[in-house]
C-alpha cells in the first residue's frame, strides 16, 4: 500500500512538472545555429522582439521595434558569419517547445534604419520570404548581408525574433 501511494505521488509530481514546463509564462527563446562546409557550427541566441503569451489564465504582451528600426550594433551578439557559398540555419526553441507554425522573411541590411513604408501605402514593406523546411532555412552567400525575422506561433501565443547573417569579407 505504501509503495502504491509513493509511486502515485511520484507520477503526480512528474505530470505537474511536465505541465508547468510545457505551459511556461513566456515564449521560449530561439537559438540559431549556422552550419557550412568549412565551419561546423556557429550558435547565437536570436533577439526576441514582440511577443504575446497566455498561460494559466493570465496574459503577457510586449511590443518592440521592427527589425529594420534597430541599430546595427543591436545585432552585435546576434550575428552569424557566412564563410562559405551555402549553409543551413537550424532554429531550436528552448525547452523543446516547438511552435505550430514558423515563417521567416529577410531584408537586405541596407534597409536598416530605412523607411519602413518605402512605397507610401501605409503598410510596412514585406521582406523576402524564406522557405522553412521543418526547423531549417537555407542560406546562400550572394554578397549581401541580411536581417532575418522569424515569426513563431504556439497555442499559447506568438513571438517575433530577429538575427543577422553577414557574408564573409574577402581577406
Amino acid at each position: 500500500m505504501r509503495k502504491t501511494i509513493g509511486f502515485g505521488m511520484a507520477i503526480l509530481f512528474i505530470f505537474t512538472l511536465s505541465l508547468l514546463t510545457a505551459c511556461s509564462r513566456t515564449a521560449p527563446s530561439l537559438d540559431v545555429n549556422l552550419s557550412t562546409k568549412s565551419t561546423p557550427e556557429q550558435r547565437i541566441q536570436a533577439i526576441q522582439l514582440s511577443t504575446s503569451w497566455e498561460s494559466f489564465g493570465s496574459g503577457f504582451a510586449q511590443e518592440s521595434a521592427h527589425p529594420l528600426e534597430m541599430q546595427a550594433n543591436d545585432f552585435d551578439s546576434a550575428t552569424l558569419l557566412l564563410d562559405d557559398e551555402t549553409g543551413e540555419i537550424e532554429m531550436s526553441f528552448r525547452n523543446n517547445n516547438a511552435p505550430s507554425s514558423v515563417s521567416v522573411q529577410r531584408w537586405n541590411i541596407e534597409r536598416l534604419n530605412d523607411e519602413l513604408d518605402a512605397d507610401g501605402d501605409g503598410v510596412i514593406d514585406e521582406g523576402e520570404t524564406v522557405e522553412v523546411d521543418g526547423n531549417t532555412i537555407p542560406v546562400i552567400n550572394d554578397g549581401i548581408d541580411y536581417i532575418y525575422e522569424v515569426y513563431a506561433v504556439w497555442h499559447q501565443g506568438q513571438s517575433i525574433y530577429t538575427f543577422r547573417v553577414d557574408r564573409a569579407q574577402a581577406q
